[in-house]
């Protein structure tokens, strides 16, 4: 039986681009779009024991926050 499935969960993140002038960045912020994971897929069965293991802002916290519903999935499915 499965107990924590992941499919195809991406999380997206919204930050402002720092601008030359100093008026300009307040008045007339543009954005960019940072993609934290892309397309994650996995599934872990009952008694199973598992690391998550990866270099710095691989999305391993991204993960974890996702699974325990700290943060929401951009989009996919999250199923614990």
């Amino acid at each position: 039986m499965k107990e924590i499935e992941l499919q195809n969960v991406c999380r997206n993140y919204r930050v402002p681009v720092k601008e030359n002038h100093y008026l300009e960045y307040l008045f007339r912020r543009s954005y960019k779009q940072i993609e934290a994971i892309k397309s994650i897929s996995f599934q872990i069965d009952e008694g199973e024991t598992v690391g998550l293991v990866g270099p710095n802002g691989a999305g391993k916290s991204t993960i974890v926050k996702i699974l325990t519903g700290v943060l929401a999935a951009s989009s996919g499915s999250v199923r614990v």
